[in-house]
């Protein structure tokens, strides 16, 4: 046995959640040429004993993990990428099962390294900590695996330097003013609470867009991220446009909330790039009239609000709100009430993840392709879950930027994600002009 550790407030509330709904997410490592099949169980087990991750064992606020004698890494040849992370995002983990499923899936030329895993043991980082063992391992049987390890220090001890001296009355403070601003958030209307069914769509965009995103976003003193989040409020500006204005609608929710999904490793007071866990937030931004705005006039008022978030580090603070969020959520206590809590109270018409993987391993294999196995591309897949009934996941290694959308089918239609999927890809090509 293994343990335990400490689960902090989003991890609690992501286990709850998995009560009502599967939370999974999703990674995948395309490696060129025919997969051997051996090699990769072999290497997943070795990393996975390494770790000493096993059947998961929750006890009040904490984690134990009980060893498994194998898993398994089924081969498929008759699904695609996208139908099989569709399948899969969908089924969900038993309490005691093995927190993550690893597939290998073929194509004529390449390969692909699927793990889905239970959201709330691991973040992406810790995640592509893991398949980096794992392929290295896969690359060279007696290579050094880098020490991960599942126990870390308390988050009041990693965090506390951002969650005030007091943090119960910092908490309901700020859970308070993040209700009284999504007043005048537009609220999607989630036909079923209770149906979580998600759809995953997969996209390549581009060679050398996000090279020009870098060079408009300097011009126009933001980031790249901004300028995703300006061309998805615009979509989502467009798509809602008609409902939001109708003369019939009882309250004044205009405004478009978008959610990002930051990692606060970096914020820690100690370093973790050893810690196998999960340190995300969500920090929220409302837009007014995104539809009617000029793109490079958006991206730069989005930039100036992004860039109070960083300097005031609230990513961190607003943290606290999850507790409160949880404790709310708890004492809902029935299913149908907690399904429709958090669009309710902090209504989110989609949100971002997004990550720059240039300079890292798998991009540093693509650069030296001399020895051994070649890495093609890496992809993310994140879950919609409790905040968001749409995600955008992108994942940028040097020119290449890859975008996987998962959205819930109760909130949205296949017609109205289409239209917000290329209304987001235009914006970007007109930012990048």
């Amino acid at each position: 046995m293994a343990g335990p550790i400490e689960l902090n407030a989003f991890q609690l509330l992501m286990r709850d959640w998995t009560r009502l709904g599967p939370y999974n997410a999703g990674q995948a490592l395309c490696v060129a040429g025919l997969p051997d099949p051996s090699r990769w169980q072999t290497a997943v087990q070795d990393v996975m004993s390494a770790l000493r991750l096993g059947r998961p064992q929750v006890e009040g606020l904490r984690a134990f993990f009980y060893p498994v004698e194998a898993i398994h890494v089924p081969v498929v040849t008759d699904a695609t990428l996208e139908s099989l992370v569709g399948q899969q995002m969908n089924l969900p983990f038993a309490e005691d099962d093995f927190p993550i499923r690893f597939f290998i899936v073929t194509a004529p030329d390449r390969h692909w390294l699927l793990a889905v895993y239970n959201h709330w043991i691991a973040d992406s980082f810790a995640m592509r900590s893991v398949i980096r063992n794992i392929f290295h391992r896969y690359c060279d049987s007696y290579a050094r695996l880098a020490p991960l390890t599942l126990v870390a220090p308390s988050f009041r001890s990693l965090f506390g330097l951002y969650l005030g001296r007091f943090p119960l009355l910092t908490r309901i403070r700020m859970s308070s003013a993040n209700s009284l601003r999504h007043l005048q958030a537009y609220r999607l209307n989630i036909a079923d609470p209770l149906d979580f069914h998600s759809v995953v769509s997969l996209h390549q965009l581009p060679d050398g867009l996000v090279d020009n995103l870098r060079c408009q976003a300097r011009i126009l003193h933001c980031t790249v991220h901004d300028l995703f989040l300006a061309a998805l409020a615009w979509a989502c500006g467009r798509l809602t446009v008609a409902d939001r204005y109708r003369s019939r609608r009882r309250h004044s929710r205009k405004k478009i909330a978008l959610g990002t999904i930051v990692d606060i490793r970096h914020n820690a007071s100690r370093p973790l790039t050893d810690v196998f866990g999960l340190y995300l937030s969500c920090c929220t931004m409302l837009v007014a009239r995104p539809e009617t705005r000029q793109l490079r006039e958006l991206a730069r008022s989005i930039g100036s609000h992004s860039r109070w978030i960083k300097q005031s580090d609230q990513a961190v603070r607003r943290f606290g709100t999850l507790k409160t969020a949880h404790i709310w959520y708890h004492l809902l206590g029935d299913p149908l009430h907690q399904a429709g809590f958090f669009q309710k109270a902090s209504p989110t018409i989609a949100g971002i993840s997004n990550v720059n993987l240039t300079g890292d391993w798998m991009d540093q294999n693509q650069a030296d392709a001399a020895h051994g196995p070649q890495v093609l591309d890496y992809i993310r897949i994140s879950p919609t879950g409790p905040l968001l009934p749409m995600v955008f996941t992108l994942t940028t290694i040097r020119q290449r930027l890859s975008l996987s959308v998962t959205y819930r089918t109760t909130a949205l239609k296949q017609e109205g994600v289409d239209t917000v999927i290329a209304d987001f890809r235009a914006a970007l090509a007109e930012l990048a002009q």
